[in-house]
């Protein structure tokens, strides 16, 4: 009879059923039955898992040249199938076509009731075997991962692994280019840089993207990847730039329950904190670089409250460029507002002086968070632990769910009792830094002095002069906002010269010079022809201002 000899290995590191110890084995057989081997079904590295009739080799031979054998002959059964149905699917091609299926070192031949019995118990056997293995590989995995030791794969990036001290498996260590960079994404985005900014910058300087830095460390060429923000989320996001030990997002747990530590961080808690705050800000919010506007965010126009721009006039090449801020409520038609625009040189300087003038001498403080006496962080951490496990038992033996039982017990315990211990509110004070608001900012550039603005909880409106060549001079004046309707209408339409109908001494309720505690006003004389200009103070520092102008 014609034999077909079928040859099938998961990994070509096993000498007991390596390809050669099969071939062996099966031209054996076919020797001592007197049956002609006439070739071989060759599948390597393909499991037994797989279908017969989808292997390489195998499924070609069954599909295309089923006239051209009598016999399929495996050197084990478990060689031809690993999955039951799989095998008792071939037995019936087999009797449907009147081929054979046998072994060449178990008792097997289906010719036969009882070797088609044998051969469905021994196939029944093998799949049970392949779930061992499979079982056996999953645990020494996940132990593994308990234990903090690098399993394979990929490393995450910041990382390489190196062998143990003890000679046993790896671990992961920092890779020091590659942690570098992580250190530097998180630092630029702190100090509140965009990721698309950090990506164009890591392209122009041709830093490789995590893919093709893996492919450098394993001999492997690079694909010329690009950055994108896609690539900086789920490095920044991921708790294994902490040492944590990870799994498809989820942190692994320990016998006890607790994050497993796989290596050194690389960035602080507190860092990976403060990143994670900055990065939901940055998912709602546009960032501006650090050359826009003095004013950004602090300047409105006094007329209609809408925000002022920066606008730079001639082009780009002209030797005299002049900058101005422009009511955007005007320049995109919003409403009515008649308000034209101011030069810039003369609105920000007078802004400083009035500024440091008013607040100079008082010192900065700073906000500190005063953390709660909670347990909400570890209530959450022990339930996502809870859900971890519940999950992987889910449609697993009743054996299975007994050896977890014990670590469910606990954590349900541990959040019982998390529930039901105190919790004390999270408070703000308020502390000095022992500098100035004036010594901070001879110090600072100018997206710092815009910071150092908000911080101090301050508001500009402005409107240019009517009348540039008028002689009048009032003075500056500082005014409680609840009393700001009670300045008399002839008072403020005089020092806009008389010349406005939109203008008047009651401000609507929704304007928003209208939300501040407290007003400092200053009206520049009509000769030098600056701007008006009222600056607007929130929070405390408005409090002591105008105790001292008192």
């Amino acid at each position: 009879m014609r034999v077909l000899g079928v040859i099938r290995l998961s990994r070509e590191t096993d000498e007991s059923t390596s390809p050669e110890r099969q071939r062996d084995d099966i031209k054996k057989w076919c020797d001592l039955h007197r049956h002609t081997l006439i070739g071989f079904a060759e599948d390597l590295d393909v499991s037994g898992a797989v279908d017969p009739f989808e292997r390489p080799q195998l499924g070609t031979w069954l599909r295309e040249q089923a006239d051209e054998f009598d016999v399929i002959v495996g050197a084990k059964v478990d060689r031809l199938s690993r999955k039951l149905l799989h095998f008792v699917q071939l037995i019936d091609w087999a009797n449907r076509h009147g081929k054979v299926v046998a072994s060449a070192s178990e008792p097997i031949n289906t010719g036969d009731k009882w070797g088609r019995a044998l051969a469905n118990l021994l196939a029944m056997f093998a799949e049970m075997e392949r779930d061992w293995i499979q079982e056996r590989n999953q645990g020494s995995q996940q132990l593994a991962r308990e234990e903090g030791r690098w399993h394979g794969g990929t490393p995450p990036y910041g990382y390489l692994p190196q062998k143990h001290s003890s000679g046993k498996g790896y671990v992961l260590a920092v890779d020091p280019e590659s942690s570098e960079r992580v250190r530097e994404m998180v630092r630029r985005i702190l100090k509140g840089e965009s990721m698309n900014a950090i990506c164009q910058d890591f392209n122009a300087r041709g830093i490789p993207t995590p893919s093709d830095h893996y492919r450098s460390q394993v001999g492997k060429p690079s694909q010329g990847h690009r950055w994108k923000t896609t690539a900086l989320i789920p490095i920044l996001r991921s708790k294994t730039i902490l040492g944590i030990a990870e799994k498809n997002g989820q942190v692994i747990l320990d016998a006890e329950d607790r994050p497993v530590k796989r290596a050194e961080a690389i960035v602080s808690r507190e860092d990976w904190d403060n990143l994670q705050v900055r990065l939901d800000q940055n998912s709602r919010l546009k960032t501006r670089s650090a050359t826009s506007s003095f004013l950004l965010n602090l300047l409105y126009c006094a007329e209609c409250g809408e925000p002022c721009y920066r606008l730079i006039t001639g082009a780009a090449t002209a030797k005299v460029r002049h900058v101005y801020y422009r009511c955007r409520g005007k320049a995109e038609k919003r409403n009515d507002c008649t308000a034209t625009s101011v030069r810039a040189d003369a609105l920000e300087g007078t802004v400083e002086s009035m500024f440091l003038a008013a607040a100079g001498e008082f010192e900065v403080m700073k906000r500190v968070v005063l953390p709660a006496e909670s347990h909400v962080e570890e209530l959450r951490q022990a339930q996502e632990s809870l859900d971890y496990l519940l999950n992987e038992i889910e449609d697993k033996p009743a054996a299975v769910r007994q050896v977890y039982q014990p670590r469910i017990d606990r954590l349900q315990e541990r959040i019982i009792r998390l529930a039901s211990m105190p919790e004390r509110p999270q408070t703000v004070e308020m502390r000095g830094t022992g500098q100035t608001f004036r010594q901070v900012w001879d110090q600072a550039d100018i997206s710092e002095r815009r910071e150092i603005l908000k911080a101090a909880g301050l508001r500009v409106f402005t409107i240019p002069p009517v009348a540039s060549g008028s002689t009048d001079a009032v003075d500056s004046y500082w005014a409680e906002l609840s009393g700001w309707n009670q300045i008399p209408a002839d008072e403020i339409e005089e020092s806009r010269g008389g010349k406005t109908q939109t203008w008047s001494g009651v401000l609507p309720e929704n304007h928003s010079m209208t939300q501040g505690k407290r007003v400092q006003m200053r009206l520049d004389p009509h000769e030098t022809g600056g701007p008006y200009i009222w600056l607007v103070w929130h929070g405390d520092l408005a409090e002591k201002i105008r105790a001292k102008m008192q």
